[in-house]
C-alpha cells in the first residue's frame, strides 16, 4: 500500500526517465536542486522495477544516503523488502538493494549480488571515476544487446577533476560525465525551486510563487488566483552577506592541479585568522526577530580552520559542533531519527555545525536558514552544494527543539560569504550573486555613497583637458587600480583572457583581448554603451569599430567572434583562456620570460606566477600599442 505521492513535477519528470529509456536512452539522468525530492523518483522506479519481477541496485557513496533511499522506498511500497550492503550488512537477496560504491566495487561483494535489471546512482557527478563505472560495466549498462537501464540523480551534474577511467575492457582514457549519462532528461534548479511552490488548495500541484507588482511581496500577503503565496516556493528564498575576511587574500592562492580550486591547507591558514570577526558578524545578522540565532551550517576547508570557527563560536556562547571525513556514522547520527551530532542539530540543541567536506552531500536538516561559506572556490557546484544545504522549506509541526517549543518560523535562507578583503586574482570566486543574479545581497561598503554594495552608483566619467576629441569616445577617469574598478567582470564570463592596458595619469584603460596578431578592443561611450573593434598588435597600423553603441556583453561577443584575414578562426578561438592548464598550474616564469618582463620595466615580474607575468608582458605591450591612438 502506497503512503506517498509524487508532487506534479516529479510525475512529470519521471515519466521523462520511462520515454527516455522507451527511446533506446539507457542511462539517462535527472539533475535537480538539493531539496526538491530527487528521492521521490528514484523511490517510485525501483518500486515499479521490483513489481515487474526485476531487481534493483541503489548507488551512493554515504551511508546517509542509503538511509535516506531505503526509507523512502518504504515509504511508497512498505511490503517491498529494501536490503543494504554496506560494512557488516549483507542482505543481498532483497528485490531492491542499497549499497556504498565502496562495497559494491569489491570483486568478492559483487560475486554474491544479483545483477540488476535497474542501477539507479545517486550523486550522479561522480559516475565518471573508475569505480563507479567498472560497478556499471558489470551490471551492463554498457551492452548493446539487452543493457541494464541506469539513471543518475544529482543537483549539480558537474565535477571537477576528470578522472582517467574506462568505459570498456579495452578502452582506457580520460571519462567525462558525458560518456556516461547519456542525456539530462530533466532539469530543475534552485532559482526554479524558489520561484516555484505547492498550490494552497492542493499540496501535489506546482504554481508560480506571486511577488507582488514590485516583486517584493511580504510573505503571509494573499496572493491572486494561480499562485503560491510569496516565500512559499519548493524552496525559500535566499538572502546574502558578505563578510570579508581581512586575512583572506586569493592573489597567491595555490590552485590544485587535481580538484582546478583554490589549494584547501592555503585557504585553511587564511580563513581561520579571522574566525572570531566572521563570528561577531555572524552574532548580528543571523539574529531572528524572536531573539534567537538561525541554526547554521558552516562550510570550511581544513581541519585547522574548523577548530578555529569551533573555539570561536563557542568562545561567544553558542553550541556548536563539527564533523569530518573521520567523525564515524554513529557519531554524526541521524536528523530524522534525531540522534547523534546531527540529531542535536536538528532539535536545536546545537546551533552551528562546523564541517569539512561531509555536508556538501547527503545533509538535509530543514531547521538550518544559515549558510556560512568559509571555503571560497571557484567551482559552480560546489558552491551551489554549500548553499543548498540551507534552501529546504521547514514544515514547523514536524520540526521542534528538543524541549518542545516551535522554531523561528523558517521564510529565507542567509548565505554568508567569507571573501577576501582584496578582489586581486579572484575572479572567478564564487557569491550568492553569480548563483542567482538579482538576489538581495549585502555587500562592502560603496566608496561613492557609504552604502552597502550593490548600491547601484555608477561612476562619473570626467573630461581630460587635453583631450580634444569630437567621436563621443572620451578619456574615463577613476583609480589607477585594475583590481578595484573592474570593467571586465561581465567580460570575463566568456572565459577568455580580456586584460586592460595599463592605467595612466587618471586613464582607467583600454579592455583588450591578445589574439594572434591582433587586439579585439572594447569601448565605453559616455552615454553609458559599449563599442568593439580590432587593431593589428604590431606592424603598420590597420583597425576598424565593427559594433557601436551596444551593451557591453554585446560588444565582446561581437569582437570574440570577428574572424579576420589571414586567421584560422575568429579571434575568440585564437585567444587565451584564463582557465588554461598550465595557468592553474601557476608555474613560476621561465628565465627567459623573466628577462623579457624586466627589460619591459616590470619589476616585479620575480613574484608572480608565469600566467600573471604574461599578462603583465601583454599589457605593457598593449598599452604602448593602443594608448598613443586612442
Amino acid at each position: 500500500m502506497t503512503t506517498r505521492a509524487l508532487r506534479d513535477y516529479q510525475a512529470e519528470d519521471t515519466e521523462r526517465v520511462r520515454a527516455a529509456w522507451d527511446r533506446g536512452i539507457v542511462r539517462p539522468a535527472i539533475v535537480w536542486a538539493t531539496g526538491l525530492g530527487k528521492s521521490d523518483p528514484v523511490a517510485v522506479l525501483a518500486v515499479e522495477e521490483a513489481r515487474r519481477g526485476g531487481r534493483v541496485l541503489l548507488l551512493a557513496h554515504r551511508g546517509e544516503l542509503l538511509s535516506q533511499l531505503r526509507d523512502r522506498c518504504r515509504a511508497y511500497a512498505p511490503d517491498i523488502r529494501v536490503g543494504r550492503v554496506q560494512a557488516g550488512t549483507r542482505e543481498y537477496d532483497a528485490p531492491i538493494v542499497t549499497a556504498t560504491v565502496q562495497t559494491a566495487s569489491r570483486p568478492d561483494r559483487r560475486a554474491r549480488m544479483h545483477r540488476p535489471t535497474l542501477l539507479i546512482v545517486d550523486e550522479a557527478h561522480h559516475a565518471a571515476a573508475r569505480t563507479y563505472v567498472t560497478i556499471m560495466r558489470w551490471a551492463g549498462c554498457y551492452d548493446e544487446t539487452d543493457p541494464c537501464r541506469a539513471l543518475g540523480v544529482t543537483a549539480t551534474m558537474d565535477r571537477a577533476d576528470k578522472p582517467i577511467s574506462e568505459i570498456a575492457p579495452d578502452v582506457k582514457r580520460r571519462v567525462d560525465l558525458g560518456d556516461v549519462w547519456q542525456e539530462i532528461v530533466a532539469e530543475r534548479g534552485i532559482v526554479w525551486g524558489i520561484e516555484h511552490g505547492p498550490d494552497p488548495d492542493d499540496p501535489w500541484a506546482t504554481l508560480p510563487v506571486w511577488r507582488g507588482e514590485d516583486g517584493l511581496a511580504l510573505p503571509g500577503a494573499v496572493p491572486p488566483s494561480g499562485h503560491a503565496p510569496p516565500g512559499g516556493g519548493w524552496l525559500v528564498p535566499l538572502i546574502g552577506r558578505v563578510v570579508v575576511g581581512e586575512h583572506v587574500d586569493l592573489t597567491n592562492a595555490k590552485i590544485s592541479r587535481t580538484t582546478r580550486d583554490y589549494a584547501d591547507n592555503d585557504l585553511g591558514v587564511m580563513v581561520a585568522q579571522d574566525a572570531p570577526e566572521v563570528v561577531k558578524a555572524w552574532w548580528t545578522h543571523a539574529l531572528l526577530p524572536d531573539g534567537s540565532h538561525r541554526q547554521t551550517g558552516v562550510f570550511v576547508p581544513t581541519l585547522h580552520a574548523a577548530r578555529a570557527y569551533l573555539d570561536a563560536f563557542r568562545a561567544s556562547g553558542i553550541a556548536t559542533e563539527m564533523v569530518d571525513g573521520t567523525t564515524p556514522a554513529e557519531i554524526r547520527g541521524d536528523v530524522h531519527r534525531r540522534t547523534g551530532i546531527y540529531g542535536r542539530m536538528a532539535n536545536g540543541r546545537t546551533q552551528v555545525l562546523v564541517s569539512v567536506g561531509v555536508l556538501t552531500e547527503g545533509w538535509d536538516c530543514p531547521p538550518v536558514s544559515c549558510i556560512m561559506v568559509a571555503r571560497p572556490t571557484q567551482l559552480a557546484h560546489l558552491y551551489q552544494q554549500m548553499v543548498g544545504r540551507g534552501t529546504r522549506q521547514m514544515d514547523p509541526r514536524a520540526w521542534r527543539r528538543w524541549d518542545g517549543t516551535p522554531f523561528a518560523p523558517k521564510r529565507d535562507c542567509l548565505v554568508f560569504d567569507v571573501v577576501g578583503a582584496t578582489r586581486t586574482g579572484s575572479v572567478h570566486l564564487r557569491t550568492l550573486a553569480k548563483l542567482i543574479p538579482g538576489v538581495p545581497y549585502i555587500g562592502r561598503p560603496c566608496e561613492v555613497c557609504g552604502q552597502p554594495k550593490p548600491c547601484g552608483c555608477v561612476a562619473e566619467p570626467t573630461e581630460d583637458p587635453d583631450d580634444t576629441r569630437t567621436d563621443n569616445r572620451r578619456r574615463l577617469t577613476g583609480p589607477a587600480d585594475y583590481e578595484t574598478v573592474d570593467l571586465l567582470a561581465g567580460a570575463r564570463e566568456s572565459g577568455l583572457n580580456w586584460l586592460r592596458t595599463t592605467p595612466t595619469d587618471g586613464y582607467v584603460g583600454i579592455p583588450f583581448l591578445t589574439a594572434g596578431r591582433y587586439y579585439g578592443i572594447l569601448w565605453a561611450n559616455e552615454d553609458g554603451s559599449w563599442s568593439g573593434g580590432w587593431v593589428t598588435n604590431r606592424g603598420a597600423h590597420d583597425g576598424g569599430w565593427i559594433i557601436e553603441s551596444v551593451e557591453e556583453h554585446q560588444a565582446r561577443a561581437a569582437v570574440e567572434a570577428l574572424w579576420l584575414d589571414g586567421c584560422d578562426g575568429p579571434l575568440g578561438t585564437l585567444a587565451e583562456r584564463r582557465d588554461a592548464p598550465w595557468r592553474l598550474a601557476r608555474k613560476s616564469p621561465s628565465p627567459r620570460q623573466l628577462a623579457f618582463a624586466q627589460s619591459l620595466g616590470i619589476v616585479n615580474a620575480h613574484t608572480l606566477t608565469a600566467g600573471a607575468c604574461g599578462d603583465e608582458i601583454d599589457r605593457v605591450l598593449a598599452t604602448r600599442r593602443l594608448v598613443r591612438d586612442f
